[in-house]
C-alpha cells in the first residue's frame, strides 16, 4: 500500500504531465459540477484557493461567483507571521501575482472565518 507521501508524489506527477487542453477541459467540467451543487447555490460567502501550476483553474469559477454577487474570499499570504488571511475580493483586478507564483489579494480585506459557508480547494 502506498504511503501518503508516495500517493502525493504520484498524483502530482500525473497532474504536472497533463496538457493545457486537458487542464482547461477538466477545469470547465469541475466548474460546471460545483456550480450545480445545492451547497454552492445556497452559499453567499465562498472561500477559494487560487490555482497554482497545473491545478484545476479556479479563475473561471471566481469570475462566475463574482458575477453572481457572491462574496469571494481568497487567502492572502502574510509572510511575516507565516499565516494565510482570508481576504475578500470584489473583482479580478483585486488580485496580484505574489512571489510564490500564484495570485492573491492586492490588499488585506479580512473576513471572519465564521462567515465562510463553503471552501473550495484545487488540487
Amino acid at each position: 500500500m502506498e504511503s501518503k507521501n508516495e500517493l502525493r508524489k504520484r498524483i502530482l506527477k500525473i497532474r504536472n504531465n497533463m496538457s493545457k487542453e486537458d487542464v482547461e477541459k477538466n477545469s470547465r467540467a469541475i466548474t460546471d459540477r460545483i456550480t450545480s451543487l445545492d451547497i454552492y447555490k445556497q452559499s453567499k460567502v465562498v472561500f477559494i484557493y487560487m490555482d497554482f501550476k497545473n491545478e484545476v483553474m479556479t479563475s473561471n469559477l471566481i469570475r462566475h461567483m463574482l458575477s453572481e454577487k457572491k462574496r469571494v474570499v481568497i487567502p492572502y499570504t502574510d509572510t511575516i507571521n507565516t499565516v494565510l488571511i482570508p481576504s475578500e475580493i470584489t473583482r479580478e483586478a483585486d488580485l496580484k501575482l505574489n512571489p510564490f507564483g500564484y495570485y492573491e489579494p492586492k490588499s488585506i480585506s479580512p473576513v471572519n472565518i465564521e462567515e465562510i459557508e463553503l471552501v473550495i480547494v484545487p488540487g
